[in-house]
């Protein structure tokens, strides 16, 4: 069962074939009004973006924003689990395995062309990780 502060990651790649690996934290669960669906929002803890130094004084850190930066929100039914993987070479394999099943069916050269860049970015980090 999820509970809040647990995580997970998710992992992005630019243009420039930069792997990027971003912490979700789960900050609330609510209750859909009339109903018994509970909802969870994860928030990306992105450092100096989300997630930082909260006074010059103090030796403390948490969310920067208190309500959260909806660009950075996920919401999912908490009965569906995690978002993303629980690991970071566990997203780097799913996305992996996505990126190889979309490559299957595909015609397109500027996809093939832009996904091939991705995927050759994404088995680069699994040698590193």
């Amino acid at each position: 069962m999820l509970k809040v502060g647990d995580t997970c990651w998710s992992v992005h790649v630019s243009d420039e074939g930069k792997v990027e690996f971003w912490e979700y934290s789960l900050r609330t669960i609510r209750r859909r009004p009339h109903g018994t669906q509970q909802i969870g929002y994860w928030f990306a803890k992105l450092p100096g973006v989300t997630w930082g130094k909260l006074s010059t004084k103090q030796g403390d850190y948490g969310w920067l924003d208190k309500n959260g930066i909806t660009d950075f929100r996920v919401s999912k039914p908490i009965k569906d689990g995690r978002p993303f993987g629980t690991t970071k070479a566990g997203t780097l394999r799913s996305e992996i395995a996505d990126i190889r099943a979309a490559l299957k069916g595909e015609t397109d050269p500027e996809i093939i062309a832009e996904e091939t860049v991705r995927l050759t970015a994404l088995l680069k980090a699994q040698k590193r990780i």
